[in-house]
Parts: structure tokens; C-alpha cells; sequence
């Protein structure tokens, strides 16, 4: 191994910002959470929308990547994939998943565990034409 890796045990950040103090905590977890949103945009959080998820596949496999919360709404969290990735493959063997959302600027990270449900198809879709309307706007090079 090289040598940078033999200091690992030493790069350690001490948080001292706030402590979770569960007498302040919304009861309804949706809304805490949309509270904790809401700093994480007001501190200039890089990313606040961005998440770890975490899925496995029929195999038992586990798998993690970033992906961005597109919603947050009575339904809980909603992010959008394609059905042959392999996140969608791995929702549809397994449909469990867990969610991490990490604020370093905040020194706070919120996770999230459950069952995973597609979306209506027309919200899907509306999405997805969104989505590619957007990228189709570059200039052409002609």
C-alpha cells in the first residue's frame, strides 16, 4: 500500500456543530425531514438534493450510487430510473432500498430505509419528456 493510505486512521473530523436532540424532533419524519431539506438549501449545501441509494439485487448483492431526490411528497421520496439500469433491475427483484443523505456543511446525514414503488407512468413519462427537452436544448454546432 502507498504510504497516503497508512494515514487514513488519522483523517478524522471532530462534529461539533448541533447534537439530535429527539425532544426537537417533528413527529411526522416527512416533515423533519423537509425542515432538514430546507437548511441544507439555505447553507449553500453542494448538492442538497443528492442521495446515496442503496439496493440489492435478487442475489442479495448490495449496490450503492448517487442519485438526485426529485420529490418529496406524501408518498415519501421520489427519484426516477430507467427499468434496465441496474438500480432498476435491482428494484424490480427486490423492492427494498435504503437512502443517504449526507450535508457536510451541516454535519448532518439522514437515512432513510424502506419499500420502493414506481411512480404513475404518465408521471414518469412526464418526467422523462422534461428531462430530454432539456438536454435537447443545446445549440447546434451545424
Amino acid at each position: 500500500m502507498s504510504g497516503s493510505t497508512a494515514d487514513l486512521a488519522d483523517i478524522r473530523s471532530e462534529y461539533k456543530r448541533a447534537s439530535l436532540d429527539t425532544a426537537g424532533v417533528d413527529a411526522d419524519p416527512l416533515r423533519q425531514f423537509a425542515a432538514w431539506f430546507d437548511d441544507a438549501i439555505r447553507s449553500a449545501t453542494l448538492e442538497p438534493s443528492a442521495m446515496t441509494l442503496a439496493t440489492a439485487g435478487a442475489d442479495g448483492r448490495p449496490a450503492a450510487r448517487t442519485v438526485l431526490l426529485k420529490a418529496l411528497d406524501s408518498r415519501g421520496f421520489v427519484f426516477y430510473t430507467s427499468f434496465d439500469s441496474a438500480k432498476g433491475r435491482d428494484l424490480a427483484a427486490n423492492p427494498r432500498a435504503a437512502l443517504l443523505f449526507f450535508w457536510a456543511e451541516l454535519e448532518r446525514q439522514v437515512r432513510i430505509e424502506g419499500d420502493v414503488e414506481q411512480v404513475a407512468d404518465t408521471e414518469a413519462d412526464a418526467y422523462f419528456l422534461i428531462s430530454c427537452a432539456i438536454y435537447d436544448q443545446s445549440p447546434s454546432t451545424g
